[in-house]
C-alpha cells in the first residue's frame, strides 16, 4: 500500500472517529446542540484522550471495541458519581436549612467562635453564609454547628 493511500485511510479514520464521538455525545444528550454540555470537566478530558488514541492508532490494528466500551462505561460511571455527589451536597444543605428553620423562636445556646464563650438567646432568623445555614441571635450570625443547647 502506498503512503498516499495510508494517509488517506488515516484521515478517514480520524474523521470517522470524530463523527463516532459526536454521535455518542448526541445519543447521550439527545441532540447535537445538547452534546456540547456533555463534554465538560472529566468527560471533556476523556473525549480528548479518546480522539487522540483513535487519531494515532495503527489503521491495520484498530482500537479494541471492548476496550473503548470499557472506557466509555468508566467515564459514564465517573460522571454519574460526580452528579450524585453534587445532589447529596444540595440535599445536605436543605436538611441543615430545615433543621435551622425549626429553631426560629427557640432559646438556644451557641458558642461564640471569637471568644469561646456561650451566648444564650432566642433565634430571630436563619441566614445562609458561605453555603451553610446558621442562626441569628441578637443580630449576630452563628453557624448551625455552633449550637450547643436548644430549650
Amino acid at each position: 500500500m502506498n503512503n498516499l493511500r495510508v494517509g488517506s485511510l488515516i484521515q478517514r479514520g480520524v474523521a470517522l472517529a470524530g463523527a463516532v464521538v459526536k454521535g455518542l455525545a448526541t445519543a447521550k444528550s439527545g441532540t447535537a446542540k445538547d452534546a456540547s454540555s456533555l463534554t465538560t470537566g472529566g468527560t471533556d478530558n476523556f473525549l480528548d484522550l479518546l480522539i487522540t488514541q483513535i487519531t494515532h492508532q495503527n489503521p491495520m490494528e484498530p482500537m479494541d471495541n471492548e476496550a473503548m466500551v470499557t472506557q466509555m462505561t468508566q467515564m459514564q460511571t465517573m460522571q454519574t458519581l460526580e452528579e450524585l455527589n453534587e445532589t447529596m451536597g444540595v440535599m445536605m444543605l436543605y436538611q441543615n436549612l430545615m433543621n435551622s428553620i425549626n429553631l426560629i423562636g427557640k432559646k438556644v445556646t451557641v458558642i461564640n467562635p471569637e471568644t469561646g464563650e456561650n451566648v444564650v438567646g432566642n433565634v430571630e432568623g436563619i441566614r445562609i453564609e458561605n453555603g451553610f445555614p446558621g442562626v441569628v441571635i441578637d443580630g449576630s450570625f452563628y453557624d448551625i454547628s455552633l449550637v450547643r443547647d436548644i430549650e
